[in-house]
């Protein structure tokens, strides 16, 4: 994403190292559908459930890494030299902050669970404060290899 955006995506990315950030995201997630992820355990009450989740993510999540890469992009279709000339703007040059996260996942279904919560807690909420991108692109690379776009 955009250097202009950077401070919006550590901050996003800080709120995942507290837990009350963490509670107030899991209680936007629709209880059927978090009860179906990550089902309740037998005589498990509300606190013990919802204690239960933090310390997953816990054990999950423990930290990213942001580095920045040049790039160069083409703003609009492709034309030829002779009329991009012409055009205000046809190839932009622009710094992108690239965050990085390690997950550790013994199988298939834990990884399905951080893809869950990832996309809960983090996605949506970058989803939500950066305004103005065309896309987020997340490459997701490991059990399974993805390129997931969002187009804003």
């Amino acid at each position: 994403m955009p250097l202009t955006n950077e401070g919006l995506l550590r901050n996003t990315l800080d709120a995942l190292f507290y837990r009350d950030s963490i509670e107030a995201g899991i209680n936007t997630i629709p209880l059927e559908e978090l009860h179906q992820k990550f089902p309740y355990e037998e005589d498990e009450n509300e606190i013990n459930y919802q204690n239960r989740i933090c310390e997953w993510i816990s054990n999950h999540f423990g930290g990213y890494s942001i580095y920045h890469v040049a790039g160069r992009f083409r703003a609009s279709e492709l034309v030829s030299r002779q009329k991009a000339a012409q055009m205000d703007r046809y190839l932009v040059d622009e710094t992108t902050a690239v965050a990085r996260f390690i997950f550790p996942c013994q199988n298939t279904n834990e990884a399905n669970l951080v893809a869950f919560f990832f996309k809960t807690l983090f996605i949506q909420a970058i989803i939500e404060v950066i305004n103005g991108e065309d896309e987020i692109w997340m490459t997701e690379t490991g059990m399974e290899n993805k390129l997931h776009i969002w187009k804003i």
